[in-house]
């Protein structure tokens, strides 16, 4: 082509070229546009994710803080509760301990923890309530079926019966006679209580003024049923000697608490009775201070025969508990189910002699109901009445009455250890055992025939000897006899 018509070419190609330009410039535009619009759209999206996020974190954490703060008043206010309840307590004991320190005639049972009373329904299912000394029970509902999962009842006795042997006892027809008393010392007894029906409540009385043997507190039915509670007709055995004579003083009021005069007394009335092989003493009580009159009608007693329970108390290792302290006494701490003494259970030195079971003990108590309690003074009742049943076994089978050194010896012999190394201060010589302690009994008291002198021995024949025959001297004119020995 010839080079002239190459510039009228392009001339006439430069419109299509330009268009063409702007085109693509165009397309280029809405591109580049478009992807910043993409672009953007993933910066807004990202962004509103991120506050989105920044939000929520925000609103988790405000939450954190609302429940961390709910839970420090919470926990606060529970420190708070907890130390008033604490402060509240040993305010109360330090009272308590104050006005016995200033008062030798005051005694007191509070020292002790109401863990449940139970009522029956008419459905059978039990009423559970527990509480704590000073303090508002607050009520469960249980039935015969959680009592027993709970293993406090085995069938229709306590599970002290089984560790202790009295259901051994039971089961060889060994539940006291009565020849044997046995008088417990409280804050009364119900006298409606169909386990009770045993009591001689004519020969029962008050030393408490304005206030009749009717158990106002719950304390004493308790430990009376310990001692002698039975109900035939459902075949509950409560008790340990439902068949000794058991008698109740009231000498402490429906509060609690008793004058050292007013306990005195009914020591003395004890020691007093008459018609009776045996007595013995329950007394679930204490103060930490001695009182001379509660002495001396203690040593008073004792020297009459009469065989004295006391508890240990309920103050824990290094606390004295009079008149448990006194030697004359037989001073009775707490298990638990498991054999182990129980924290509470008081001791010094070596005052304590024997422990029986005190943590969770079923028992009678007012309006017909049966009561969970823990304390040194469940333990007290269930020694007092295994002493009724050993005494009882034993005077059947020798005729006698053991004094109080020889009964000590027998439960003291026949107690389960705590420790490899025999008694100690916490827990005495051991355990109760109820079987072994009847039986040693009897064999101390059986009376021992006199050793049969042994027969003299025969004097030997004179030895044999030869020799010339022996000429014996005769009256005058008479002949000479010639005599030999033998050679035999």
């Amino acid at each position: 082509m010839p080079p002239d018509v190459i510039p009228d070419k392009l001339s006439e190609n430069v419109p299509q070229l330009v268009v063409l330009v702007l085109i693509v410039a165009a397309v280029l535009t809405f591109a580049w546009r478009l992807m910043r619009a993409v672009i953007d759209a993933g910066r807004t999206a990202s962004k509103e994710i991120a506050d989105g996020q920044e939000r929520a974190a925000e609103r988790h954490a405000g939450l954190v803080d609302t429940l961390d703060a709910r839970h420090e008043r919470s926990h606060a206010e529970q420190s708070a509760a907890y130390r008033d309840s604490v402060g509240d307590m040993a305010g109360a004991i330090r009272a308590l301990t104050k006005q016995l320190d200033k008062s030798d005639d005051t005694f007191s049972n509070l020292a002790h923890e109401v863990h449940a009373m139970s009522t029956p329904h008419d459905d059978g299912s039990l009423e559970i309530v527990p509480g704590i000394p000073g303090g508002e029970p607050v009520p469960i509902f249980l039935d015969a079926d959680e009592l027993l999962a709970m293993e406090l009842m085995t069938e229709q006795r306590p599970w002290t019966h089984a560790m202790h042997g009295i259901d051994a006892l039971h089961a060889h027809g060994l539940k006291g006679d009565p020849r044997v008393l046995i008088a417990v010392l409280d804050t009364g007894v119900d006298t409606d209580h169909p386990d009770l029906a045993g009591v001689l409540f004519s020969k029962s009385k008050s030393y408490v003024q304005t206030e009749s043997i009717e158990d106002g507190n719950g304390h004493g039915s308790h430990c009376t049923g310990t001692v002698c509670g039975e109900n035939a007709a459902i075949q509950r055995i409560m008790g340990v000697a439902p068949k000794c004579a058991v008698i109740h003083y009231k000498v402490l009021s429906n509060r609690g608490s008793g004058s050292g005069q007013g306990i005195a007394a009914a020591i003395r009335d004890v020691a007093n009775l008459t018609g009776y092989s045996a007595k013995i003493i329950s007394g679930s009580f204490g103060s930490s201070g001695e009182d001379p009159t509660i002495t001396q009608a203690v040593r008073y007693a004792a020297a009459r025969g009469v065989h004295q329970i006391y508890a240990a108390g309920n103050s824990g290792p290094n606390s004295p508990n009079w008149p448990g302290m006194l030697p004359e006494c037989i001073a009775v701490g707490a298990s638990d189910p498991a054999g182990n003494v129980a924290p509470f259970s008081s001791s010094k030195d070596d005052y304590v002699d024997v422990t029986a079971g005190g943590v969770n003990v079923p028992s009678c108590y007012p309006d017909k109901r049966i009561a969970i309690l823990s304390g040194t003074s469940m333990s007290t009742p269930l020694v007092a009445g295994a002493v009724g049943v050993a005494i009882s076994y034993a005077q059947g089978v020798t005729g006698r009455v053991p004094t109080v050194e020889e009964l000590k010896t027998a439960l003291y012999e026949t107690c389960e250890p705590h420790t490899p190394a025999g008694r100690d201060s916490r827990g005495g010589y051991g355990k109760l055992r109820g079987p072994e302690f009847a039986d040693k009994l009897a064999r101390i008291l059986t009376p021992v025939a006199p050793p049969t002198p042994p027969t003299p021995p025969v004097d030997p024949k004179p030895p044999v000897m030869p020799g010339r025959p022996l000429r014996i001297a005769v009256p005058a004119g008479a002949k000479f006899v010639e005599i030999g020995f033998s050679q035999e």
